[in-house]
């Protein structure tokens, strides 16, 4: 937390940002609240015990906080188990919205490499009816992790990169962040001519079973970026015919409230008439399908080379795609646990140089159509391939943490 994010315009380390954070969440709360604050290192301290906010010193408290300084490591496991421990006397009848902010700058490692007690000590206090939001400052969680956490009811997790992103999550967006509205929301799909072959965006029902597309313990509403733009996630389903005809598809969604009402509602879908045309009901499935693209091709080209360069021959070295095959599904649970670089033995293969020069054509179009100059970035890792691919020997700097 002594570091500084980012950017001309930070001028204070990341602890005294999140020390600005909590004080603007402390203008949400209300007497009908409870609160509680420790901090952790190598072990965790109590500031405050959890109390009613009424009976709270808030200028006394203001005090300790602004007085906590950086020190020691990072031990997440022992921190989120003491935060845990400040409801060890809550009322077993008690019906409120309990919840843990965590933040941290570091992803699980000092005594919970792969975060294995976080998880369990998440799902064993979600039962009881305590959730975690989980917010990363300055750093992301690997997505596994990530993916782990989403799949235990009331916990979610957000990744914050610069003061005004913190500020804006933990004031202007508090209620969103602490707020669940629907649970146990599951998606089933059925057709007589489709079957699905791959689904994006729904960790665990990629190739879904018995028709499930998605299954989500809890959900959080989205705030709105501007009149009519909601900004969040998106599942992009992959089809392929199995008969001749186009029939309709047909979708279930199945969800329950926060008292428990259980709501079952039904739709069907039929494609429309595009002549061979490619066909978008909007810019953000545009974009999804764009990114889909993107992250199976980089997959294949990573997997690719990384085979090439354990050939004794590197002559005998095939594509997994071409221009005649497209850009096809890459395996699940094929992807590479190894993340560092790879190293290309001589120039680029001229068959994905071409295939790299195509879809870099392809994006920087549809960037232009999307108007969504965030792509910039994966824009830019594209050109920076082909360019090291085309000098003997270069190094892609490139590895698959960033595919999700």
């Amino acid at each position: 937390m002594g570091s500084r994010f980012a950017g001309p315009d930070e001028n204070l380390d990341k602890l005294g940002v999140a020390k600005n954070a909590i004080l603007a969440l402390m203008g949400h709360l209300n007497e009908k609240d409870r609160f509680g604050f420790l901090t952790f290192d190598d072990n965790p301290e109590v500031i405050h015990k959890l109390d009613d906010w009424k009976n709270i010193n808030q200028s006394s408290f203001k005090d300790s906080l602004m007085k906590i300084q950086t020190r020691g490591g990072t031990d997440v496991g022992k921190g989120l188990s003491a935060a845990f421990d400040l409801y060890k006397n809550l009322p077993k009848d008690d019906k409120n919205n309990n919840r843990i902010l965590f933040l941290t700058d570091a992803t699980p490692t000092t005594g919970d490499q792969d975060g294995t007690s976080m998880l369990k000590l998440c799902k064993e206090q979600s039962v009881k009816g305590i959730y975690t939001s989980f917010i990363g400052v300055g750093v992301d969680f690997n997505t596994n992790l990530v993916s782990l956490l989403s799949k235990i009811r009331g916990t979610n997790y957000f990744s914050v990169n610069s003061s005004k992103e913190f500020k804006k999550r933990m004031d202007l967006e508090f209620d969103y962040v602490v707020t669940m509205s629907t649970f146990n929301i599951a998606i089933d799909f059925e057709s007589s001519d489709w079957e699905v072959e791959r689904v994006y965006g729904s960790p665990g029902f990629e190739i879904p079973q018995k028709g499930r597309l998605m299954f989500i313990d809890s959900s959080f509403p989205t705030p709105k970026e501007g009149s009519n733009m909601t900004k969040g996630g998106i599942v992009v389903v992959k089809l392929k015919k199995i008969t001749e005809k186009s029939g309709p598809l047909h979708f279930r969604i199945s969800y329950e409230d926060n008292a428990g009402i259980k709501f079952t509602d039904k739709d069907e879908f039929i494609f429309p008439s595009t002549n061979g045309e490619e066909f978008y009901s909007n810019p953000s499935m545009r974009k999804a399908v764009l990114l889909m693209r993107y992250v199976n091709f980089m997959k294949f080209f990573l997997s690719d080379y990384r085979k090439k360069s354990q050939l004794t021959n590197p002559t005998d070295f095939t594509p997994s795609i071409s221009l005649q095959s497209g850009i096809k599904v890459y395996p699940v649970g094929s992807e590479n646990k190894d993340n560092s670089s790879i190293s290309m033995k001589g120039e680029m293969d001229p068959l994905y140089k071409e295939m790299f020069q195509k879809f870099i054509s392809y994006f920087e179009s549809e960037i232009e159509k999307i108007e969504d100059p965030t792509l910039d970035k994966e824009l830019k890792n594209l050109n920076n391939i082909l360019s090291k691919g085309e000098k003997s020997g270069d190094k892609a700097e490139i590895d698959e943490a960033f595919l999700i």
